[in-house]
């Protein structure tokens, strides 16, 4: 599977793509934006940048192109990539590159890609992120259905529900499905092994074992951890206007 089964249709479309899944890989991310670089402003089709110890800045060129790109736009990606003092610059081609491309970047921080290409390059940026969004949900999701929900949250949270509203509660909480809740915090599934190690054999498995109690067919990553996450959301969000504000409560510490 890819991150996405959503095939770009024009330019526009495949830079929203690439610009979205860097996104969702942690990414600060602009579209068509104007840069400084030594010899004056320069504009890029994608924009990219995260600060985790050390700042990393990509730059992306789509080129949704029916011929192949040629080595004239890898030399100046290259240019603008080593003026700006970018960390990566992605040349992403709907098909594909010319040979003499390919010489262009060689000892170079350019990266020639196909859109399934980009996707493959940070599907597991990809997935510890999303993971990493959902986990952080489902804590927030899982007292509420635990059974020790009273002493978690305390008995006069509860206490300031009518009847009719404390109802409610428990039929939510009764109709929140624990394999969601389950998959969104079991993070360690995933990280317990080193990140080179953790193949998609891993993740598909649990995505198999999971997808026919869902009500859609899982055509892509995205399919399914956007819908886990949806569900928690929304699960999330009638505690939230039952109670009328946010009740947040970490069980473990």
């Amino acid at each position: 599977m890819k991150i996405t089964n959503r095939t770009p249709l024009n330019w526009r479309a495949l830079q929203t793509e690439v610009a979205k899944i860097l996104m969702e890989c942690g990414f600060k991310t602009e579209l068509e934006k104007k840069i400084v670089t030594v010899r004056g402003n320069v504009e890029v089709d994608v924009f990219s940048e995260k600060s985790a110890g050390i700042n990393t800045k990509i730059l992306c060129e789509c080129k949704f192109w029916e011929s192949n790109v040629p080595q004239n736009v890898v030399h100046s990606l290259r240019t603008i990539v080593s003026d700006s003092g970018a960390s990566h610059g992605l040349i992403i081609s709907k098909n594909g590159f010319q040979r003499g491309a390919f010489k262009a970047i060689e000892n170079s921080n350019i990266s020639l890609l196909t859109f399934d290409e980009f996707q493959d390059k940070f599907l597991m940026d990809w997935l510890e992120s999303i993971i990493t969004r959902n986990f952080e949900l489902g804590q927030e999701l899982l007292p509420f259905t635990q059974y020790n929900y009273i002493e978690t949250y305390e008995e006069q949270e509860l206490n300031i529900l009518s009847g009719e509203k404390r109802n409610e509660f428990y039929k939510i909480k009764n109709e929140c499905d624990e394999s969601y809740v389950d998959f969104l915090t079991l993070k360690e599934h995933y990280f317990e092994l080193p990140k080179s190690i953790v193949s998609k054999i891993e993740v598909d498995k649990r995505i198999i074992q999971y997808e026919k109690r869902l009500p859609l067919e899982i055509k892509c990553y995205s399919d399914y951890y956007n819908y886990i996450y949806h569900y928690g959301d929304q699960t999330l969000k009638k505690f939230d206007n039952l109670f009328q504000k946010k009740l947040r409560r970490n069980l473990y510490g």
